[in-house]
């Protein structure tokens, strides 16, 4: 593999978890008998239905293909928020169901739900929340599923729809994890930090009568919060934060969990990892009035000018994290870390996906009359054999002294099917500011104010409201941003770089 570069920023993994409560199914087509189409007719652009082996084949023959099921249904829109249809497609990612009521009789643009399809030709389940609709109200008497687009590229490729079963069903409560996670990514000895836990009820009935139970492992102390919390009645849709404070006096890696339950059922469980790292150095606090790279002790570095300070820290794992100052007139402000300083995931000779977060194990500091350099350098060998050299390298230069270049590399002796190298992962905000920002900016997908945050469904409907990782073509300028009066952080990259080989445009991350 050549030398490579990529660049991304703000990034932040969601996981997601869920508990169901008893799902209760108020009608289902589920296309057991061969022949039997249940109903439902292929209205447009949709070739004649075949029904064997329990699912029904469809194939798209043009624009806009839909299919009607029966009418005379009576399904209660209160009660029944969900409807879930187990299906495979083999082009167009985006489907929607339409629906009539006893008052709206006609199907019509606005009584809609649209979702997301993977068009990988394998079987998945999808959950579709029409409840979550303002139209989704009073007696639902039909519905029409659109199972595609109708692209081109579908109809000239004979796109196939092969739906298992379709169920209109109830759920009860089912709640969802949002985040289990420490207030910031890195964590220092001595530190008292918050730990959030995050919960959405996703289902159609309200949860009451739970409680959370927080774990955590010897070595990190419960200083706020009780260890046992009733959790207050949440309503379907709406969203719950429960915070702990907790005090880390030792360096290490600790794991803390929280249970959900309710009486003796368990609803949820969820588990985090807290790293320790070592208390950051009291670092000298002199602004330089010129491009440097320079160890002030030990094996940390420092690479500053009049404007900026990175300081790449390093402990027993390597160097992590890299924090970054900005200069006032009295003293460093910290304004963010990089943390990890990168990531690479890959697929192994076994077909196993392996995925390691990149701590460089030496530094190389240069200097030059105009700029200076520190570079991060990692050897890796993996799980079969293959050596990875990894290179990170940060510039400062005085010419434009408010701008951080970053290059990253990678290159193996073996062949390797690679998955994703990240470039640097800048948590804006962590060490001061957090998340009382004034704005962040992600042109063509974000503009955020206050406490507005990303990828919400403000202006998107899910789930398409999703726009962590976009397609680079929807980025319009390649600038990243988030603010607090006076510190702007961001990161700009070139949209158009080949990467390598015949690999080009990398997607950036952001989350705020």
């Amino acid at each position: 593999m050549k030398k490579s570069s990529l660049l991304l920023a703000f990034f932040l993994v969601f996981l997601f978890q869920s508990a169901y409560g008893q799902m209760e199914i108020i009608k289902s087509w589920e296309f057991e008998t061969p022949g039997n189409a249940e109903g439902w007719s292929s209205t447009h652009s949709l070739s004649g239905f075949k029904v064997s082996n329990g699912t029904l084949t469809t194939t798209i023959t043009g624009s806009d293909p839909y299919m009607i099921g029966p009418g005379s249904l009576r399904i209660d829109a209160s009660r029944y928020w969900h409807i879930r249809i187990r299906m495979r497609q083999t082009h167009d990612t985006n489907a929607e169901f339409f629906w009539t009521t006893t008052t709206q009789p006609d199907f019509k643009a606005g009584f809609e739900f649209g979702f997301t399809v993977v068009p990988d030709s394998q079987f998945h389940v999808y959950e579709v929340p029409v409840g979550t609709s303002d139209k989704w109200k009073g007696t639902i008497t039909r519905l029409r599923l659109d199972p595609g687009e109708g692209s081109a590229h579908a109809v000239a490729g004979k796109g196939q729809v092969e739906i298992d079963y379709i169920r209109v069903v109830h759920l009860g409560p089912r709640i969802e994890l949002l985040t289990f996670a420490m207030d910031r990514q890195v964590v220092t000895a001595g530190d008292t930090a918050e730990l959030t836990f995050a919960i959405k009820n996703t289902g159609d009935e309200a949860l009451a009568n739970a409680t959370a139970k927080l774990e955590m492992e010897p070595g990190v102390h419960l200083v706020e919060g009780a260890e046992i919390r009733d959790v207050p009645e949440l309503e379907a849709g709406q969203t719950l934060s429960l915070n702990w404070k907790v005090f880390t006096p030792d360096t290490g890696s600790y794991s803390a969990a929280v249970r959900l339950q309710k009486a003796d059922q368990a609803l949820l469980f969820a588990e985090t990892q807290i790293q320790v790292t070592p208390a950051l150095p009291a670092f000298p606090p002199e602004v330089s009035a010129a491009a440097q790279a320079w160890s002030p002790f030990a094996e940390h570095w420092l690479l500053e000018n009049s404007r900026i300070r990175l300081a790449f820290i390093k402990d027993r794992k390597g160097y992590t994290p890299i924090v970054i100052f900005a200069a006032s007139p009295q003293r460093w402000q910290q304004v963010g870390v990089i943390h990890p300083p990168g990531e690479i995931t890959y697929k192994a000779v076994s077909g196993q996906v392996q995925q390691l977060q990149v701590f460089p194990d030496s530094a190389v500091a240069e200097n030059s009359s105009d700029s200076a350099s520190v570079t991060l350098l990692s050897n890796y060998f993996d799980v079969d054999g293959t050596r990875w050299q990894l290179r990170y390298r940060y510039r400062l230069g005085n010419q434009n002294p408010s701008v951080v270049e970053i290059r990253y590399a990678a290159a193996v002796d073996k062949k390797v099917q690679l998955l994703h190298f990240s470039g640097p992962i800048i948590r804006a905000g962590e060490g001061s500011f957090g998340a009382t920002r004034q704005e962040a900016l992600f042109p063509g997908l974000e503009w955020l104010i206050d406490a507005e945050e990303s990828s919400s469904a403000l202006d998107v409907h899910s789930p398409n409201d999703r726009r962590y990782l976009p397609h680079p073509y929807k980025v319009t300028v390649p600038v990243m941003s988030v603010s607090s009066r006076p510190w702007v952080i961001g990161l700009s990259w070139d949209p158009l770089q080949k990467w390598h080989a015949a690999s080009a445009y990398p997607s950036p991350v952001f989350a705020s």
